[in-house]
């Protein structure tokens, strides 16, 4: 992982965070107001960084706006639904560009386009946009996130029969062997050895346990990438990640939650158009 110099130390908000761990679906916190005490002690220039991770859910609230579905507003979103209609409809200082471009391109775009076919278009200005944007954890973070999430897009287009067109993001010897792979597993065994585990599950469709699993690598790897960061905004992007993860949990171990938990993994089940990159 890139090390980076000059970083800022947050000793007593590191050594002060609550001891968190995989499966943990009881005693924390909201996960709004882990994210308002942790703010209340970050630079303003770690804040903004830290925005990189919410943008996943303003994706989501700009498709949910251009679609008028009608779905919930993302809270965790950096943008209320005011500012994002103002950045999207003039261009402001900070607004991430590539929503702007990703809306003016559906306004002047072809009507008839599938959803999945804009979902894809915005995931790619998303990544080609973090990837110019971040550097240190971030920026392993979300290279990790994009390979896991091609792999995941490959095996539910091979297991659910569509195919891979606008389904893989971005270009890098991943997404080759992907189109070109003829194995079992697309010959990314030995950089990813849990494909073949990833794979174990598709054939065996056993959607719950591949959701925990997916998340199980999530975490692992979030702490590989910062098994060297202590008590800077790495180690705190980290945390930050894996809160959301067991606040998801959390939420899913509730009786409404385990419904919409439920719900989720037979939507899954029946058509699965994996976009792990709209989660942090």
């Amino acid at each position: 992982m890139e090390m980076l110099a000059n970083q800022r130390k947050y000793y007593y908000l590191v050594t002060g965070l609550p001891d968190i761990y995989l499966g943990q679906t009881s005693g924390l916190i909201g996960y709004d107001e882990m994210l308002m005490q942790i703010k209340e002690e970050l630079h303003p220039d770690d804040i903004k960084k830290l925005e990189y991770i919410f943008l996943p859910f303003d994706n989501l609230n700009l498709l949910n706006f251009c679609f008028r579905n009608n779905k919930p507003w993302h809270s965790l979103a950096n943008y209320s639904p005011e500012e994002l209609k103002n950045g999207i409809d003039d261009l402001q200082n900070g607004f991430p560009v590539y929503l702007y471009e990703f809306y003016d391109r559906y306004l002047k775009g072809d009507l008839f386009l599938e959803d999945y076919i804009w979902e894809h278009r915005l995931s790619e200005g998303f990544f080609e946009y973090i990837f110019a944007h971040t550097n240190g954890f971030l920026r392993e973070w979300y290279q990790f996130a994009i390979d896991l999430r091609n792999i995941l897009a490959a095996l539910s287009a091979r297991y659910h029969g569509y195919p891979l067109e606008h389904q893989l993001v971005g270009n890098n010897e991943v997404t080759d062997k992907l189109r070109s792979g003829k194995t079992y597993d697309f010959n990314l065994g030995y950089d990813f050895p849990y494909i073949d585990m990833l794979i174990k599950l598709h054939e065996q469709r056993d959607y719950y346990e591949l959701e925990k699993q997916i998340d199980f690598i999530r975490w692992n790897k979030i702490e590989e990438l910062t098994e060297y960061s202590y008590f800077d905004f790495d180690k705190i992007a980290g945390y930050v990640i894996k809160f959301s993860i067991t606040d998801r949990w959390v939420k899913y171990n509730t009786e409404k939650g385990s419904q919409l938990f439920s719900s989720k993994i037979t939507e899954m089940g029946q058509s699965i158009k994996f976009s792990k990159e709209f989660e942090v």
